[in-house]
């Protein structure tokens, strides 16, 4: 499957260019499009690279854990969470992803 080559494929130091592909998906409006710039240029790559959090469908069908999840998660050097959904999990299991996020989150509030 071309998706999981891609992602194990893919190499922190390109981290600069999520940012066209952030704003491009997300970038809807002017609020989140200034909220994205903080993600933009190489520094920008890197400060999104170390705040990520992997969150993972336990019955994932079509990306499993093991295949993509874990090396996603090792690749960026993130926390691997396994939550009880499939592929969808904002949709199969929107509380504990709420949970997950309200908690990754909060821990940036002490940081300087």
């Amino acid at each position: 499957m071309d998706a999981i080559v891609s992602i194990q494929a893919w190499d922190p130091q390109d981290a600069d260019q999520l940012f066209p592909v952030l704003a491009r998906r997300l970038g809807k409006s002017a609020a989140l499009r200034e909220m994205l710039s903080a993600c933009k240029g190489e520094r920008g790559g890197a400060r999104l690279i170390r705040a990520a959090l992997v969150l993972w469908g336990e019955r994932d069908e079509f990306l499993s854990i093991g295949a993509v999840g874990q090396p996603l998660a090792e690749l960026l050097g993130a926390r691997l969470v396994e939550l009880p959904g499939a592929h969808f999990t904002p949709l199969d299991c929107p509380a504990e992803v709420a949970t997950e996020l309200c908690d990754f989150l909060g821990r940036f509030r002490s940081e300087p």
